[in-house]
């Protein structure tokens, strides 16, 4: 796996270099400070980590450089590293320091635009993951925001060449997805061991313009999906895919903006799976958003997505299935609200009967002082589900809140 950050991260380099050391550029530097509550940080409802809890102080400082053409492609280069360092004042091993990467390159000629974007994560915090004895093991979904939280490196890269001729768009696309965890693998009962997990997938789209601003489109992908082995165990979840495409992107009207993008994925599984596995299948793959500006100062924002995904502390594959909705009011120029009800689940594929699903509710509020200082605070209650009897440690409720300011220099 480290085989694949390494090229890949040459790779991002590379992209960028053709702007550096033009002119003119633009420097944005910002320093965040957050001071949160977390009611249930090993999210366990039973056992010895059950309710554990802490204040949590986060700091942000983010250095932003850009730099915007004005000739030939107007190439646009934005550059930013973000290093978030959390604190967690009564469970220090969870300490940790976030370092956020990012490097995006664009520019627009005649009808050829390309959009080249990257960007890297990259976690120290413990070496080691929890040990849960709870009946039911580790939480629902493997416990998401504890792993978030342990070292690991995350590359992701969205590359898109795109043509426009009159009514008609053709594009090429290739995505990279790599996450190395770097956590100690051990035999220890109920220790979650990170497996990692890349995918890589490229293809074309073409577009119609049907209406003003808005695209009827047909796409395939062509993609390999990979799961490490863990230990000497044999199975492992890696595949091919083909996708067939259908969507509508663009603005059909002034308040609505869409990107409506769904079709039939084709797998092959190569390797070792458990026995009554089907290693030939076709399940849905959705990506869909859409906005909806009610009135000036009322937004709605609608997502779906659904796609197969390896599982990340197992030998499995389920499908990833999100479906959230949000709404923001903006009450003045300076002052804003948001609400969120997202509901996130993991259907386990056969001859597996697990499915965990997390509900999620929240509200957040931010206020701009002036053009240097801006102030949030939010509020999130998480629920957590689980099919798999007998197992009611998978299942837990979780309280988060925090308040923050961020100072622009």
């Amino acid at each position: 796996m480290h085989r694949y950050i390494k090229s890949a991260v040459a790779v991002c380099v590379l992209a960028v270099l053709p702007a550096w050391g033009a002119s003119p550029w633009t420097f944005t530097p910002s320093l965040t400070v957050k001071e949160g509550y977390d009611d249930n940080i090993y999210l366990q409802s039973q056992g010895e980590l059950a309710d554990h809890d802490s204040l949590v102080t986060s700091v942000m400082p983010s250095l932003a450089l850009s730099y915007q053409g004005t000739e030939g492609w107007k190439p646009l280069l934005e550059l930013k590293y973000a290093p978030e360092a959390s604190f967690y004042h009564s469970e220090h091993d969870e300490d940790n320091v976030t370092h956020n990467i990012g490097a995006n390159f664009k520019g627009r000629k005649d009808g050829w635009s390309f959009d080249l974007a990257n960007t890297v994560t990259a976690i120290d915090g413990s070496h080691y993951s929890p040990t849960f004895v709870a009946p039911g093991s580790i939480p629902a979904m493997g416990g998401i925001a504890l792993r978030d939280r342990r070292d690991a490196a995350i590359l992701r890269t969205n590359y898109v060449l795109r043509y426009d001729h009159g009514d008609y768009m053709l594009r090429a696309v290739v995505t990279t997805y790599i996450h190395d965890f770097q956590t100690a693998q051990r035999t220890t009962a109920g220790y979650e061991n990170y497996v990692d997990r890349a995918e890589f997938n490229g293809g074309v789209d073409a577009g119609y313009k049907f209406m003003p601003d808005t695209y009827a489109i047909i796409g395939y992908r062509f993609g390999y999906q990979d799961q490490s082995e863990l230990f000497d165990s044999p199975l492992a979840y890696s595949s091919y895919y083909q996708r067939i495409l259908f969507g509508v992107e663009g603005k059909p009207a002034s308040w609505v903006k869409l990107s409506l993008i769904g079709g039939p994925d084709f797998r092959d599984f190569t390797g070792t799976q458990v026995d009554g596995f089907d290693t030939r299948q076709t399940k849905i793959f959705v990506d869909s958003t859409a906005t909806f500006t009610l009135t000036p100062d009322d937004q709605v924002t609608l997502l779906m997505r659904q796609f197969l995904q390896v599982s990340f502390c197992g030998r499995a594959i389920y499908e990833d299935i999100t479906y959230q909705a949000s709404y923001k009011h903006q009450f003045t120029p300076k002052a804003s609200a948001t609400l969120l009800l997202r509901s996130y689940t993991g259907d386990w594929q056969n001859p597996s009967t697990r499915n965990d699903t997390i509900y999620t509710a929240g509200v957040s509020a931010a206020y701009k002082l002036n053009d240097n200082v801006s102030l949030e605070a939010g509020y999130n209650l998480e629920l957590a589900e689980s099919n798999i009897p007998d197992t009611d440690a998978r299942e837990y409720q979780r309280n988060t809140m925090f308040v923050g300011a961020r100072y622009a220099f």
